[in-house]
């Protein structure tokens, strides 16, 4: 394992194994850098210059804030040392391996395998396996088709008598290089034993719940008869006895009842429920997400429901943290592409308020003439606003993807959020296939929007990546949505390399990848199977080598329910106000100033404390314009000492923001239910607003520097 700096490639720490695996001194090793492990064509070598035959699988991780790249480095033996490996394991196991042919006739025996059944070496080979099991459990045994595995629990004759064995058997007839059935077995007599005395002894099984770290709960008729340590540690009290005699359903959050009343019936009809996950209430009120299933058990006589359930709160935060992290680098993957649409824009932006600062002096005061007729200049004005309009959408667009505090599952338009993720990975996808739409009309979905936005970003960034770079008129990336009565649809297709089918059913598992070392982690496919599970929808794939791949999302119908549309209402009219506008910005300020003259005079200051120093100085103003995030004191602690000494402009304050604010700040802006403009803002929206807290023929007055009073 090496540890290096991902600026410099400096080695910072590595392993015994790294010391001893490139033949270096450890002081010698951290005197390199990662480029210095590697000779001329870029292979891993040694100090003497010997190529090394290995696995690198490198990770960027952060410790204490810093990032760093951590490098496993796994040394590939030759194949002769493989299958020495392999017969020595074989040979060394103390579970028993045998082969047999499909006339039943025993071919193979491992040494552990004679000494299990305790026989000598090759006495038993071409012999029946059959006569080797018990009459009554040769009748149940069970048999595998091709390429199955089953499991079996029999006797088997031992020289010292019939002696109990598990044994796993798959299927390999087929299989050219094996053509037998292969049985990996071992001895489970004391074990089976032991299970039987457990069976008729509650004693023991007391003593074996109250060890085990999973929780324990056990309950009849809706209430608890028995609870292990690890439960009462679970939910916060002191003794077992304290949770005795309780109702279950009182330690489960209320939204959460309705699942465990449904495991409970399906517990009691087919003696097991599945595995869920429900919200728990633990003593101090402080809520645990638990992921457990109930069996029913004869305890004490009588049917009753165990459970075994274990804390996944720490699994689901890390789940979380995992989710914005792979959301992040998601956004990173397509910077040259975003970067791109917003060049684009930006380049005739730039460009066309250059040539209106060269004509308006030309234009106002007559200094020569202008180059371009009224029209060609108003014409070069409106690009300069739909261009800025196109910026804003995208800046938009990235911050519904990176936003991680909003969790509600809501109506949502999948049309509004697949168009967003297609212009996102437009870049990512041009050079290398076509984009080809077939939409039909459909109805909001329950969904977030963001983490949605991230499933579809992902789908699309993999398909792109499923088809080599330089043949875009060869391939097509086509996207289906339709519906039925309950679900929508959203099907991504590739005309890319395919996934073989051995891997298929991999592919949603967590850290599994087929893409080169460094490239991904296998995260991105797990997590949107998480979140498209979570909106109670479902995600499926299917593939043909060599022909693409297809990746279909269904998502519920959000029943009876309407999306919000947005309405441009006329901008109200409103007497002259008296503005205070405070944004580190000053030329927000000025902005501001300039689009509401005349007919509103906007005091500008950079410094929430000059702001509160104007009041103090016994200044009045009708509301206040206020930035979130500014130097020296913020405007949620602007907020905070307008309640304190000016409570009257509490109700007169429109917060504006970027977007780039801290969570403390977002829970800030939530509670206190105040106004808020996104920039950028349009006009009308800035009017509306000031409408909203300012109403026409309402002032405010303060009596004082002192604050004594205010009324509106």
């Amino acid at each position: 394992m090496v540890l290096s700096d991902p600026e410099s490639g400096r080695v910072l720490a590595a392993s015994k194994g790294a010391v001893a695996l490139f033949g270096y001194s450890r002081d010698e090793m951290l005197e390199l850098t990662a480029d210095q492990l590697r000779d001329k064509n870029g292979r891993p070598s040694a100090k003497d210059g010997t190529v090394l035959s290995v696995e690198l699988s490198p990770s960027n991780i952060e410790l204490c804030g810093k990032p760093y790249v951590f490098t496993f480095v796994n040394a590939i033996p030759p194949l002769a040392e493989l299958e020495k490996r392999f017969r020595l394991m074989v040979e060394s196991s103390t579970d028993g391996i045998l082969l047999t042919d499909p006339l039943g006739r025993m071919t193979y025996l491992s040494p552990g395998a004679e000494r299990l059944l305790g026989v000598e070496p090759g006495e038993l080979i071409g012999s029946p396996a059959m006569a080797r099991v018990h009459p009554e459990d040769a009748r149940a045994l069970k048999r595998p088709s091709p390429g199955e595995t089953v499991i079996n629990l029999h006797r088997s004759i031992h020289k010292a008598g019939f002696r109990w064995f598990e044994s796993y058997t798959t299927n390999l007839a087929h299989e050219a290089t094996i053509g037998a059935n292969v049985t990996n077995f071992r001895d489970i007599t004391e074990r089976h034993e032991a299970e039987e005395k457990l069976r008729r002894s509650e004693a023991n099984f007391r003593t074996l719940i109250e060890r085990l770290p999973t929780a324990t709960l056990v309950h009849r008729a809706g209430r608890f008869v028995y609870v292990n340590p690890a439960a009462v540690a679970m939910l916060g009290w002191d003794r077992p006895s304290d949770l005795i005699g309780k109702g279950a359903l009182a330690f489960v959050h209320p939204d959460d009842q309705e699942s465990i009343h449904q495991a409970m019936v399906q517990t009691t009809t087919s003696g097991a429920s599945g595995s869920i996950e429900v919200r728990m209430v633990r003593r101090d009120g402080r809520i645990v997400n638990v992921e457990g299933k109930s069996v029913l058990l004869d305890y004490d006589g009588e049917p009753t429901h165990v459970v075994l359930a274990n804390d996944v709160t720490e699994r689901r935060e890390l789940f979380a943290r995992m989710a914005v992290a792979d959301r992040m680098l998601s956004v990173g993957t397509l910077a040259a592409g975003v970067a791109h649409e917003i060049n684009n824009p930006l380049a005739y932006v730039v460009a066309n308020l250059q040539i209106l600062a060269s004509e308006l002096p030309k234009v106002l005061y007559g200094e020569g003439e202008s180059r371009f007729s009224r029209e060609e200049l108003e014409s070069v004005l409106n690009d300069a606003q739909e261009g800025a309009q196109r910026v804003s959408a995208i800046v938009r667009d990235l911050r519904a993807l990176a936003r991680s505090e909003d969790n509600a599952n809501t109506p949502v338009d999948v049309l509004h959020v697949l168009a967003s993720s297609i212009k996102m990975t437009h870049n990512e996808i041009r050079h290398r296939a076509r984009i080809v739409q077939s939409y039909a009309e459909v109805p909001p979905v329950i969904a977030n929007a963001s983490r949605l936005g991230q499933v579809f970003l992902n789908l699309l960034v993999n398909a792109a990546h499923a088809i080599e770079d330089g043949h875009a008129d060869a391939n097509e990336v086509r996207i289906r949505v339709r519906a039925d009565d309950a679900r929508v649809y959203v099907e991504i297709e590739d005309t890319g390399v395919g996934i073989p089918a051995s891997v298929l059913p991999r592919i949603f598992d967590p850290f599994f990848t087929t893409k080169p070392a460094g490239v991904g982690v296998g995260l991105g496919l797990s997590i949107c199977d998480r979140i498209v599970e979570a909106f109670g929808g479902t995600i499926s794939v299917t593939s043909k080598l060599g022909f693409g791949s297809t990746f279909r999302v269904a998502l519920p119908i959000a029943s009876k329910v309407s999306l919000a549309v947005a309405e441009e209402h006329p901008m109200p009219t409103q007497p002259r106000s008296r503005i205070l506008m405070i944004d580190d910005e000053p030329a927000v300020g000025r902005s501001i100033r300039l689009l509401l003259a005349p007919d509103h005079e906007v005091i500008n200051a950079t410094r929430a404390l000059d702001g509160l120093a104007r009041l103090d100085a016994g200044e009045h103003f009708d509301l206040i314009l206020c930035d979130v995030m500014m130097p020296e004191m913020s405007g949620i602690e602007l907020y905070e000492q307008l309640e304190l000494r000016y409570p009257a402009y509490v109700q007169r304050i429109v917060f504006m923001t970027g977007g780039a604010f801290t969570s403390q700040a977002r829970d800030a802006l939530e509670k206190l239910g105040a106004p808020r403009l996104e920039k950028p803002f349009s006009e009308a929206a800035l009017r509306r607003a000031i409408a909203i807290v300012s109403p026409p023929g309402d002032v405010v007055t303060t009596a004082s520097s002192a604050g004594m009073s205010s009324t509106r």
